[in-house]
């Protein structure tokens, strides 16, 4: 009972916070989507070089010019993230340690979202699905896990960077073929649609061309995140003095995997997946 309280409470915190601040929603998930759905192939009949999958996943509410519905994705999935590491601090942590860090979540998680509906909200959810099943720690999840970080790489190219640290831990070759094939089945795709040339310019060449030249921003919130850097650093400290590495190696490979969001460009709700897995 007193799980169900706790989650409630923040559920409803979390609700508070969100319904109470305008969501932003960028050019990207309104006409993209709806080219998508008249038909368009990403890359090939327009530029982009970010991920395709929000797109097609977009694209069926498209037709809705309130943004109703986009809100509704925004709302959905900051829910389905807070579930998600509800239900693995309920497997981690004391209940104390449940309502605090789920406490932190929500408000971490609203500050750093900016109240914007953006790739990292989506990659966020498919990391925590992929870490609530790696703590599972069963082998027929292998397929699904390598498949869950495919999909955060359909979102965001730089999200692969998960799946090797991932092999190397679990040694599974489930989790590289559930990466491998669906990668697979999408240049089948774009090579059917004669535009796996404009993919590789979109999502390869031209980013590795942003890393270069791009300008970089500001970090206007920077004594911030020096504290949770230190906060961090303090507790691997701990960690190691008190032997229980092997605990945490699987959440420092998502924390710090998870830096990669803000190697071009520093916005706050690209950090969205580190702070979620900061509270682990």
């Amino acid at each position: 009972m007193i799980v169900i309280i706790i989650f409630l409470v923040l559920f409803f915190t979390q609700i508070f916070l969100i319904f109470g601040s305008k969501v932003n929603i960028y050019p990207e998930f309104l006409i993209f989507p709806y080219l998508v759905a008249k038909g368009q192939i990403p890359y090939r009949d327009f530029f982009d070089h970010h991920g395709f999958l929000p797109y097609y996943l977009l694209s069926v509410f498209s037709f809705d010019k309130s943004l109703f519905l986009l809100y509704f994705i925004f709302y959905l999935f900051h829910f389905l993230n807070l579930l998600l590491v509800f239900l693995i601090l309920k497997k981690l942590n004391s209940k104390s340690g449940l309502f605090l860090g789920g406490l932190f979540f929500v408000f971490l998680t609203y500050f750093f979202s900016d109240q914007t509906l953006w790739y990292e909200l989506f990659i966020t959810f498919f990391y925590l699905v992929a870490f609530f099943l790696l703590i599972e720690k069963k082998k027929k999840y292998g397929i699904l896990i390598g498949f869950l970080i495919a999909l955060s790489s359909f979102t965001k190219l730089t999200a692969t960077i998960i799946i090797l640290p991932i092999l190397l831990i679990k040694k599974d070759i489930k989790i590289f073929f559930g990466f491998v094939l669906p990668w697979f089945l999408v240049i089948l795709f774009f090579f059917w649609q004669k535009a796996l040339s404009r993919l590789v310019e979109g999502i390869f060449l031209f980013n590795f061309f942003l890393g270069k030249y791009y300008p970089k921003n500001p970090i206007f919130d920077w004594r911030l995140l020096v504290f949770i850097f230190f906060l961090t650093a303090f507790i691997i400290f701990f960690v190691l003095v008190k032997k229980k590495f092997e605990k945490i190696k699987l959440i420092l490979v998502f924390l710090f995997c998870s830096f990669i969001f803000v190697s071009l460009k520093y916005a706050r709700y690209h950090l969205l997946p580190f702070v979620s897995f900061f509270l682990f």
